[in-house]
């Protein structure tokens, strides 16, 4: 056998075939074995003639007439075949035995044109008359043990599946399955599904900060537009247009950074329904995860934490009557040791640092809690509570889905009152001018206006479908359920 080498060298034996040079494949690993399984050791079936295809696992010579190869079943190494490389089986056409054999090394990908047999120890072969490869390897394959270092799988996400590619179907059938599920449930309760833009002259519907780009277009150089941060705005124009339950599956980006459960591109999907509200809303998100999950629908309802009543009763204090005054919440904050680790100390900002430190450590950590009835200040696009009591102290009816302290949606009741929307705006663009680079406005006027034609009461829901996978699959980094996650860039 040839010596291996680190980077395989090019030659003139190393040929890449068209499709109409090879006979298309009559069996993959998996259905060779479940069909010959039974021949009798040293049997030979040599009127049955079989081609495969797929990736040299391991080569190993006996002989200079016989060679032993594994061909590995995609994305599964521990499913492989027996490859009876045998000179007299070999057909001499397809030139000599020695370099066919020299000719295939490990790693390639290649089509066995052979019949089924078995060798005297009972080891279910294919028995090669001839040997293509359809596309050598020219790097040597690492062992499994060699793609323990979770960067070097993830930015090589083609080797990582070469080598074992398991863990990456999982994650792919199980983002299938949630998806099939939202789809279902959403369409068998009258929704539509819909496609809104990714790129915006002003991204909104959410407090984040966006990624920016520019468009040289329109008699104009360096357009300024940035990337969407939620498709909320541009669904709820749709409601307002008469298509009364719509929602959207599809990809969001943040310019934030990237940790355990953060990546700046992810996935979302947002549902609206004309006539629902933030109950109507977590009823829905509770049957979604639970026919995700294949929870019985008697775990149903999720408790609820009440945002202000568990705050209160953790720290023992009364949270200040007025839930917008700016220096009463920091005063709460900072009394309490739960200021936002840096400035600015803007109401949302600091509510947030609130319920990170007093409600969502009591989250069921292995099943679904609910955070209910935020503060208007924390929720600038969420309708007042109906309940009169909840209304004057300055509540919104809203929720947070948490599963395994993990939020995995927000919903609530859709404000509708034009002019209430534009004082929550301009609250939003006082607290950009004090620093707050995630407050964001988008584009406000055309929202406001849209408003003005009449959103009927409507309730919204968006899920966050990453962490929804990492939980199915029980992964403790969303890296591990993406294919291509955001990496770091190399020195």
């Amino acid at each position: 056998m040839l010596k291996r080498f680190l980077v395989r060298s090019f030659s003139s034996r190393l040929s890449y075939p068209f499709k109409k040079d090879y006979p298309a494949p009559t069996h993959t690993v998996q259905s060779f074995r479940s069909s010959f399984t039974s021949l009798l050791a040293g049997a030979r079936q040599t009127d049955s003639p079989c081609v495969l295809v797929g990736r040299i696992a391991s080569i190993r010579e006996s002989s200079s007439k016989l060679v032993f190869y594994s061909l590995s079943a995609p994305l599964d190494p521990t499913v492989s075949l027996q490859i009876m490389a045998d000179a007299q089986y070999y057909d001499a056409v397809h030139g000599p035995f020695s370099e066919a054999v020299q000719n295939v090394k490990r790693g390639d990908y290649v089509c066995i044109e052979g019949f089924p047999g078995k060798s005297q120890k009972g080891e279910l072969s294919i028995f090669p008359r001839k040997v293509t490869v359809l596309a050598p390897c020219l790097h040597s394959l690492p062992s499994h043990d060699g793609l323990a270092d979770p960067n070097l799988r993830y930015r090589n996400r083609h080797l990582d599946m070469i080598v074992d590619g398991r863990r990456v179907v999982k994650a792919i059938e199980a983002r299938n399955h949630v998806y099939g599920v939202i789809r279902r449930v959403l369409s068998q309760n009258g929704f539509t599904e819909v496609e809104t833009p990714m790129l915006q002259w002003l991204a909104g519907g959410a407090n984040a900060r966006p990624f920016k780009t520019a468009m040289d277009s329109f008699g104009r150089d360096h357009l300024q537009m940035e990337l969407r941060i939620a498709p909320e705005l541009f669904l709820k124009q749709l409601v307002i247009g008469g298509l009364e339950r719509v929602f959207e599956l599809g990809r969001q980006f943040r310019n934030e950074g990237a940790d355990a459960t953060h990546n700046p591109e992810f996935t979302t999907c947002e549902f609206y329904g004309a006539h629902l509200d933030a109950d109507d809303m977590a009823s829905l998100a509770e049957t979604i995860v639970c026919q995700i999950l294949g929870w019985p629908a008697t775990r149903r309802p999720f408790p609820r934490l009440s945002f202000v009543d568990t705050i209160e009763q953790e720290t023992k204090d009364l949270m200040p009557a007025d839930l917008s005054d700016e220096d009463a919440i920091r005063q709460f904050c900072s009394k309490h040791h739960a200021l936002p680790s840096s400035k600015p100390y803007t109401v949302s900002r600091c509510l947030d640092s609130l319920a990170e430190k007093f409600i969502e450590p009591l989250c069921d950590p292995e099943f679904c809690t609910f955070i209910v009835d935020h503060p208007i200040a924390l929720s600038p696009l969420a309708r007042e509570h109906p309940d009169l009591t909840k209304r004057k102290r300055g509540l919104s009816h809203r929720f947070e889905l948490f599963l395994a302290r993990k939020e995995i949606a927000n919903g609530y009741s859709e404000l509708n009152r034009p002019d209430e929307q534009k004082l929550r705006f301009d609250a939003q663009k006082e607290q950009q001018k004090k620093g707050d680079a995630e407050a964001r406005t988008g584009a406000d006027e055309d929202f406001v206006k849209a408003l003005e034609f009449g959103l009927p009461p409507t309730g919204g829901c968006g899920l966050g479908i990453d962490r929804l996978v990492m939980s199915l699959c029980q992964e403790k980094h969303i890296r591990d359920v993406l294919l291509f996650p955001l990496m770091r860039p190399q020195a």
